[in-house]
């Protein structure tokens, strides 16, 4: 039975790849850009993303299906989520969505329940460097895609002459071998995500994970797998209540009941 299915969730993972800004300069180094200089402010030149009962990695891109369409494609999978996992998607990628949205005149989708696993890390962990591949390879799941970086960008967003396309890339513009490896580059960055965040859930280190099992499945179950089999653990204390504490047999992650069993103090220090 998928998650769907079994929770009433869907959960997606999604990733996307951005166009750089261009502009006129008069230096390389220490420069203060004005509007007025912009040619090109930049955009979304595609994304990848998938389900997490499904593992089938969606894409799509300025140069495969036009901006318009890939930006509609993208709306309609964020608006039927409940749950959207990413890397850095609260501060970056559903920010620079939104811009797209709008630019589309489309509205702002449904409300649902964002996973960052940056925030995730970052409040879990010390590790040296929380770079989506640093951290992948620190949990053993595997690396991005090699590519020959800058030069793969270019070769994306320029005519055959070399000339950058000022605005979304035209429908099967660009290289199209280098939007093959920008197409692996994307859809690998969602699979790397989907495999760290199942790493992190399991063990519970995803800090605040949405409840599961209110999304159609057991409200006293898990909150961060949405199973039924719970271990009691004693009590959990906060500043000013106890509540029974449980660790999950499935995926390790501790939670508590709602509902207190006692007040720690009758006053609370300011």
């Amino acid at each position: 039975m998928s998650l769907a299915d079994r929770l009433g969730a869907r959960v997606l993972v999604y990733d996307i790849e951005t166009r750089p800004m261009c502009s006129f300069h008069w230096g390389a180094r220490d420069q203060n850009i004005t509007p007025k200089q912009v040619l090109d402010s930049g955009g979304v030149l595609c994304w990848a993303a998938s389900w997490l009962d499904e593992r089938k990695i969606r894409f799509a891109s300025d140069h495969h299906d036009g901006h318009e369409n890939m930006v509609g494609q993208l709306w309609e999978l964020i608006d039927a989520a409940d749950i959207v996992i990413g890397y850095n998607q609260v501060g970056f990628d559903d920010k620079r969505m939104h811009v797209e949205y709008r630019r589309c005149g489309l509205p702002i989708p449904s409300p649902s329940k964002p996973v960052d696993l940056l925030k995730a890390v970052r409040a879990r962990f010390g590790f040296p460097i929380n770079k989506l591949e640093s951290v992948a390879i620190e949990l053993g799941v595997g690396r991005k895609v090699a590519h020959t970086g800058w030069d793969l960008w270019v070769r994306c967003i320029t005519d055959e002459l070399g000339a950058p396309y000022l605005g979304p890339v035209p429908q099967g513009g660009g290289d199209p071998k280098a939007w093959a490896t920008m197409k692996r580059y994307c859809r690998q960055d969602v699979a790397l995500t989907t495999d760290v965040y199942t790493e992190l859930r399991q063990g519970g280190w995803i800090k605040n994970h949405p409840h599961l099992g209110l999304f159609g499945g057991d409200p006293d179950g898990c909150p961060t797998c949405g199973g039924s089999n719970l271990t009691d653990v004693g009590n959990a204390s906060t500043g000013t209540a106890v509540y029974p504490a449980y660790r999950c047999d499935d995926c390790e992650a501790l939670s508590r009941l709602p509902r207190r069993i006692g007040n720690t103090t009758g006053t609370r220090a300011l």
